[in-house]
């Protein structure tokens, strides 16, 4: 339990505390909102949640007794095809679907030495029948690439892969858009921001890319004028990422209508870039760092479980957080963090309003039917049924001895 509980905070703080007001809202933006704890994780387990858990990993075993089924399948297909000297792109293929399967259970180191294996056949091919498959066996590789920070090698192969498709090809606009999401990514973990131009040059190919196509492809319009106002929100230029979100929000409108969840996520980028751009007053900034130094505080004494003593650091925060705002980043932080030190000490009493205001809050934040709210609402009835039980309820104090 500790240690999903040290995930936890640590997620729903690294929202606010090594981030700029503006990288705030790219976060935002980007929908990596505070995670909730895994209910299978906390201590509200009960035998019929175990029971659950033994049918779910029996499942698993099974999809994955199938899928290596298929994978030799489709060994024994290529071997065929390698002995009826079939054309190198056909061989490419299987291999790349190989490679799928071992990705879909999870055997990653497989699944690389097959895509590798795929792109020697690539690339001995002449003149493609579909180039994006090759294409798309390059982006794949480079994601694995970019999960491990090696960038370099990441970008090689996304350029590789954008090498393959012209302007006015099917799939031209898909990997500019690739291209740019690559350098936003590296230069938000890296903090290398010498990367953006390169961002906002591939998110405008892409748009001028979607929108020169009859019809146009609005939906790719607004991906990428939304990947054009990350990036300048990163830049900590809010007003043009205000700028481009309108673009975008426009054509969303357009689109989806105004109640339609996409669109409204783009409502509430535009909200909290306002919030930003108030959290960049002289004052606010103080009390930002105030709130900074009681949360850093709270999160290393939640990792040297220290609870009662991060409890104490939490509320500290809260007082500052309300001045910061009711509905700021900062409140829902904190609320999440109080939650989970309570929980830690078993107080579920005390987790439960705490729990509460933190789904409150992440809520207009982020959207109600945003997965990791949900998340934390099936946690909370989990500790209201907790409540309910004789085991859940808090023990009351002991009597005084009369006197």
């Amino acid at each position: 339990m500790n240690t999903v509980l040290n995930g936890w905070i640590k997620k729903s703080l690294a929202l606010t505390l090594t981030l700029t007001t503006a990288m705030m809202t790219t976060m935002i933006m980007a929908s990596t909102p505070p995670m909730a704890v895994a209910a299978e994780d906390t201590p509200l387990n009960t035998e019929a949640q175990q029971a659950s858990q033994a049918a779910v990993d029996q499942f698993n075993k099974k999809i994955v007794s199938q899928t290596e089924d298929k994978i030799d399948q489709l060994q024994n297909q290529y071997k065929q095809q390698e002995q009826a000297g079939a054309d190198p792109e056909v061989l490419a293929e299987t291999l790349q679907k190989i490679a799928g399967l071992y990705r879909s259970i999870n055997d990653f180191g497989q699944a690389v030495t097959y895509y590798n294996q795929a792109i020697d056949q690539y690339e001995k091919v002449q003149t493609f029948e579909n180039p994006l498959n090759y294409a798309n066996t390059l982006k794949t590789l480079a994601a694995f690439y970019a999960a491990k920070q090696d960038f370099d090698q990441s970008e090689s192969l996304l350029k590789r892969a954008a090498g393959l498709v012209k302007p006015g090809e099917a799939g031209y606009d898909t990997l500019q858009m690739d291209l740019g999401n690559f350098y936003y990514v590296q230069a938000r973990q890296s903090e290398n921001h010498d990367v953006l131009p390169k961002a906002l040059t591939y998110f405008n190919q892409a748009y001028n890319e979607a929108k020169s196509q009859t019809p146009p492809k609005t939906i790719r319009m607004i991906e990428a004028k939304s990947g054009v106002a990350r990036v300048y929100a990163l830049k900590n230029d809010l007003v043009n990422a205000r700028k481009e979100l309108n673009i975008a929000l426009n054509d969303a409108k357009a689109v989806w209508g105004e109640d339609h969840p996409n669109t409204q996520e783009l409502v509430r980028s535009l909200a909290l870039i306002d919030k930003a751009e108030e959290a960049s007053t002289p004052e606010k900034i103080k009390l930002r760092q105030e709130w900074k130094t009681h949360a850093l505080a709270a999160s290393e004494h939640m990792n040297q479980q220290r609870y009662q003593e991060a409890e104490t650091d939490f509320l500290k925060a809260m007082a500052i957080a309300k001045q910061v705002g009711p509905d700021s980043m900062e409140m829902a932080a904190t609320l999440t963090g109080l939650s989970s030190a309570y929980m830690a000490q078993k107080k579920f009493k005390a987790a439960e309003p705490i729990l509460e205001q933190s789904i409150e809050v992440n809520s207009k934040l982020f959207g109600a039917d945003n997965q990791d709210v949900m998340l934390q609402r099936d946690a909370l009835k989990k500790i209201q049924a907790m409540l309910n039980t004789p085991e859940g309820k808090e023990p009351a104090p002991e009597a005084k001895p009369q006197g």
